[in-house]
C-alpha cells in the first residue's frame, strides 16, 4: 500500500476518534491501524499525527485534545 494511501486512512481513523471520544488516544489509534493489517513505522506515525493535530488546534497531552476556547 503507498504512503499516501497508508496516511489517509490514518488521519482518517484519527478523525472517527476524535468525533466519537473528544480525544485522539494515539496508543488506541496505533493498535487499531496495525489489526486493520497497515504497517507504519511508528515514527512516520508519531509524525503525520503531529502535523494533523497541529492544523486541528489540538493539545497533545498523551494524544490529542481540543484546545479549551476561552
Amino acid at each position: 500500500m503507498r504512503k499516501k494511501k497508508q496516511r489517509q486512512i490514518v488521519l482518517a481513523q484519527a478523525e472517527l476518534m476524535l468525533k466519537e471520544l473528544g480525544y485522539v488516544d494515539r496508543r488506541a489509534l496505533l493498535n487499531t491501524i496495525k489489526a486493520m493489517g497497515i504497517e507504519v513505522p511508528r515514527r512516520t506515525f508519531y509524525r503525520w499525527l503531529s502535523v494533523w493535530g497541529q492544523t486541528k488546534n489540538l493539545r497533545e497531552v498523551r494524544g490529542y485534545i481540543p484546545e479549551r476556547s476561552a
